[in-house]
Parts: C-alpha cells; structure tokens; sequence
C-alpha cells in the first residue's frame, strides 16, 4: 500500500514542481510517467532485494537446523557404535571381541573424543585376558630374534596397536605385567612407558623407542630389538638372552 501511495502522490507532487518552472502539456505528462515509471523500478528493485535477502535468511537457517540434525544424528550414530562395541569387547566369543577392538579403533581414529576412552578399555581388556605367563618364552631354541614361528594372539596385537596409536602420551600407559608374546611394535613410541614385568619373548621391535620406559624384571627373551632406543631405560633384572640388540642404544645397564 505505501508502495502505491509513493507511486502515485510523488510524481503527482514533482508536477506541481515541474508546473511552476513553466513546463506543460505534453512534455509534462511525459515527466510524470517517467518519475512514476522510475519510482515503480526502485521500489521493484528494493522488493527484489527484500525478497532474495529473506530467501537466504530462510536458506541459512534451513541449513543449519539440517547441520544440527546431522550432528545430532552422527553423534547418535557413534554413541550406538561405541555401545555396541563394548558389548562385543566383553563377549565371550573370541571373534565377537576382536570386532569389538577393531571397531573401537576405528572410532578412536575417526572422533577425537573417544580416543582416550578407547585407551582406557584397551588397557584392562589385556591385563583382564593377556596377564603375563611364567613360562612364556620358555621354549626358545637359542637362536637369535627367532621370531620366524612365533606369532602374537591376534587380540593381543589389535588391542596394543589401538593403545599405541590413539595414546597421546605413552608415559601414562600401564603395560606392566603383560603377555605380549611375539607382538610387533616396529617403530612404536614407549618412552616412558610402564613395562615392568611384562613378558615380550620373540617379540619385534626394531626402531622402537623404549627411552626411560621401566622394564624391570621385563621378559625380553629372543626379541628382535635391532635400532631400538634405550636411552635412560630401566633393564635391572630384565632377561635379554637371545634377544637382537645390533645397533640398538642405551642398554649398557642389560
């Protein structure tokens, strides 16, 4: 309606303006029409421009409320994904719990925030099914880094790669009395770890970083530990025998 009103009264009011500067008749007229036709463009164009404004208002916030829906749902998705891969951690069918660990990684790697809850059910997950054995490794056949028949227990192996790669600071991790028989942590960061007691007969290790980790009374029996890194490490009471230690630092104290 103000629209209309402006159309009709301004030029009407540009007229008078125009009458009293001595235009008239035809050319006046023209005047008019031009004034009303250049109001109708600018109040077209101020509604075309209304109009697109709302439209990407309406876009912006249709967007955002299908943002939070889709968070709302994928956050949703993980919490049954996490649920259900505990369940099947506890399970007490052996394949049933090896999804379960793989499951878990693969959250800890995709969500930040789970990463931390990952470590901490991988850890009792193997001090609960993986204590360390008096007698691991007892069957060695004196050769050295003889790892060609030994392999680790699936479980075991997943369940330690998950805590390896999702572990933000390896000086927090408790491995202490561990059977992690014939593990590979080839280039694996430990430093600082808790190892103590822990058995790791035939296990590899080449390159890994064990600086200032606790392997007190550790059983290192025939491991592969060609390059490893023991600076500062704690070896008192550690059995090495047969194990690789070519070009390895810091195991002086062995």
């Amino acid at each position: 309606m103000i629209a209309l009103l402006a159309v009709w009264l301004i030029p009407k009011r540009q007229v008078r303006g125009w009458s009293g500067a001595g235009i008239c008749g035809k050319e006046l007229a023209e005047l008019e029409n031009g004034a009303r036709t250049t109001i109708v463009q600018i109040v077209g164009g101020v509604a075309l421009i209304l109009t697109f404004a709302t439209t990407w208002t309406q876009i912006a916030d249709t967007r955002k409320a299908t943002n939070k829906t889709l968070r709302l749902t994928e956050s949703q998705q993980e919490t049954d994904r996490f649920t259900r891969a505990v369940q099947e951690l506890g399970s007490s069918n052996f394949a049933l719990r090896l999804g379960g660990i793989y499951s878990l990684d693969r959250l800890g790697q995709t969500s930040i925030d789970a990463r931390e809850p990952v470590v901490q059910l991988m850890l009792p997950y193997l001090h609960r099914n993986h204590p360390a054995r008096r007698r691991a490794g007892s069957r060695w056949f004196g050769e050295p880094c003889f790892t060609m028949r030994w392999r680790p227990k699936p479980d075991t192996q997943a369940a330690l790669d998950a805590i390896l790669e999702l572990t933000s600071d390896p000086a927090q991790l408790n491995l202490s009395k561990l059977d992690l028989s014939a593990v590979s942590i080839q280039g694996r960061n430990l430093s600082g770890s808790d190892l103590r007691r822990s058995s790791f007969p035939y296990v590899k290790a080449e390159h890994a970083n064990f600086d200032r980790a606790s392997l007190f009374g550790a059983n290192l029996r025939g491991g592969c530990f060609s390059h490893a890194s023991f600076l500062h490490a704690h070896l008192e009471q550690a059995d090495t025998s047969g194990g690789d230690f070519s070009g390895a630092t810091g195991t002086s104290s062995r």
